[in-house]
């Protein structure tokens, strides 16, 4: 009796391995056939996809956004391969809502940067960031964001902007020339004996309001920016005792009571408005006692020069055709620094 109930689990054991081995047989026959039949297709849709747009790297190197919403992007590409069709701009507000703008002409070269223009996005806020993808065919690529930092919000009336990465006028086309003088790192650099010759465009002679925002790291006295040598539009200076004066309409003028630095860099913002307020900014706070004038500007047709007669270094010059409010003055100093 035992010896036939163990050739009955004897047949039972064999039976379940012969099962196992049939499964594993089926299950192999099945793999086969699969591979047989994906793996092509698989293959041939690999080879459709297109990871150029993988390899482009994007630098947003700064965004300026102008009051009424238009723009101005900088960007740099680096390193890798593909051949760009387009790079897609989404601007977004501060509620997550955006706005895509794709650039097809003018693209950059690897390790080449770009500037671009944009009108105000429709349909959405107050711009809070930009990202830019890069677009190779109908492929889109990583999409890379801009840091805040680099977002500059500028107030309205801006007519002229000299950075001094070049010669070059950043908002406008008063493009400047040096004159015994040298830009270094990012600096309008002087020595007392030249200036920068940003020419005489009808834009820079102003009657009414005006705003000139600028950083200064003084050694001497001297110009900082003027129009006119003797009939003079306006002039910003510093004279022998450190302190900052602008004259405007003929004889009027204002000083400060607080004195710049010499060796250290200083931000100066003047202002006046329709009403004839003058004022002084130092720093991002008040450096004078504002005052009302009530003579008439003198328009002239002479060049708008920059450090003359002036030691040291000069750095964002900007020009407004409007006046400036403390609020501007506080967001210029701490928003648009000197290199």
């Amino acid at each position: 009796m035992i010896s036939v109930l163990m050739k009955i689990k004897g047949v039972k054991s064999q039976a379940n391995i012969i099962s196992i081995l049939l499964i594993i047989l089926i299950i192999f026959v099945a793999v086969v056939i699969v591979w047989n039949l994906v793996y092509p297709m698989v293959r041939e849709q690999s080879e459709e996809i297109d990871i150029s747009p993988l390899n482009i790297n994007i630098e947003i190197e700064e965004v300026v956004v102008f009051v009424g919403g238009s723009s101005k992007i900088s960007i740099r590409r680096g390193s890798g391969d593909g051949k760009l069709s387009g790079l897609m701009f989404i601007f977004y507000d501060s509620q997550g809502l955006n706005h895509i703008d794709t650039i097809k002409e003018n693209l950059p070269g690897i390790l080449e940067s770009k500037t671009y223009y944009f009108r105000p996005p429709k349909n959405i806020g107050k711009i809070q960031s930009v990202s830019v993808a890069p677009v190779v065919d109908e492929n889109i690529g990583r999409e890379f964001k801009s840091d805040a930092k680099k977002v500059f919000e500028i107030p309205r009336g801006l007519v002229s902007w000299w950075r001094f990465e070049d010669e070059k006028d950043f908002v406008g086309g008063n493009n400047g020339q040096l004159n015994n003088v040298v830009i270094e790192s990012g600096n309008l650099v002087l020595d007392g004996s030249g200036f920068f010759n940003t020419g005489n465009n009808e834009g820079l002679n102003m009657d009414e309001e005006i705003g000139i925002s600028v950083w200064v790291f003084p050694q001497s006295a001297g110009s900082i920016i003027k129009k006119g040598d003797v009939n003079k539009n306006y002039e910003l200076l510093i004279n022998n005792e450190r302190e900052i004066v602008f004259n405007y309409k003929e004889s009027d003028f204002i000083k400060s009571y607080v004195k710049v630095k010499n060796e250290e860099w200083n931000h100066i913002l003047v202002s006046v408005d329709w009403d004839g307020l003058y004022k002084i900014y130092i720093n991002g706070e008040p450096g004078s006692y504002f005052e009302t004038r009530t003579s008439n500007p003198s328009i002239n047709q002479e060049d708008v020069v920059i450090g003359q007669n002036f030691k040291g270094k000069i750095d964002e010059v900007m020009i407004f055709n409007r006046s400036l409010t403390s609020d501007n003055a506080e967001y210029l100093y701490n928003s648009i620094g000197y290199d």
